[in-house]
């Protein structure tokens, strides 16, 4: 918010969506998202936990906060996102490799391996 990259109110919208259902979308992996039509420009936060946490009774360690402008959801580079997830999902080495990695430039280049 303070970066300008989305309204004020998008806080409020991510914690109603994720009242409403839970976000995780694979062992220890969740995609929490709020209104894409209050993001101004679209971004993707990732955040390795030291320990799981619970997630709505499930355990999460990876989390992807989406910030994604409405028109950008049919982007072919964001829709890329969704095989990443189920590759991450069935090669526990390749997300435990990731989930243990200190430095935020090496976590892009193993996020960006994928393909």
């Amino acid at each position: 918010m303070n970066e300008g990259y989305v309204a004020s109110s998008f806080v409020a919208s991510l914690i109603d969506r994720e009242s409403r259902s839970s976000t995780r979308v694979a062992p220890f992996i969740a995609l929490p998202h709020g209104n894409p039509d209050l993001v101004k420009l679209s971004t993707i936060s990732i955040a390795t936990l030291r320990e799981p946490m619970d997630w709505h009774g499930e355990k999460v360690q990876l989390v992807l906060l989406l910030a994604v402008r409405q028109e950008e959801l049919k982007d072919e580079q964001f829709k890329r996102l969704f095989p990443l997830i189920h590759y991450l999902e069935s090669n526990h080495t390749v997300l435990n490799h990731l989930l243990t990695e200190k430095n935020p430039l090496n976590l892009i280049q193993l996020l960006s391996e994928y393909e």
